[in-house]
């Protein structure tokens, strides 16, 4: 048996449903992130000089995403 055959009848697991650890989303080259923390909640983070500029509950982070990808920011 080949390795693309043995892949095939052996396939990797599926990735876990959601997330577990904080996570960075780099927003696009501005040097400004969010820092998503297990609980949901987030942090906007100025890159450059690492400085906490907001920080939003879990339910303002769910709303801010909603919003988000309703006018196309996040691509």
């Amino acid at each position: 048996m080949g390795i693309r055959q043995a892949v095939r009848l052996n396939p990797p697991a599926p990735p876990k449903s959601g997330r577990h650890d904080p996570h960075n989303v780099l927003l696009a080259s501005s040097g400004f992130y969010v820092r998503v923390d297990v609980d949901g909640s987030a942090r906007l983070i100025d890159g450059i000089h690492e400085i906490t500029l907001a920080e939003f509950t879990a339910e303002e982070s769910k709303d801010i995403i909603h919003t988000l990808g309703m006018i196309g920011g996040t691509r």
